[in-house]
């Protein structure tokens, strides 16, 4: 994926991904993330059981 002779680092810089991945993640999120969320206290609770 990444071109040859270059860091994930230096394809991607921090500032651009903290920006692309986090502002579109929230509008998606904002509905998914409830379900997710719910699934994912499931789990854990089955785990400690």
């Amino acid at each position: 994926m990444t071109p040859r002779g270059k860091s994930p680092g230096e394809v991607y810089p921090q500032k651009e991904n903290v920006h692309q991945r986090g502002t579109p993640l929230r509008k998606k999120g904002s509905k998914l993330s409830p379900p997710k969320e719910r699934k994912l206290k499931i789990m854990k609770e089955k785990e400690t059981l």
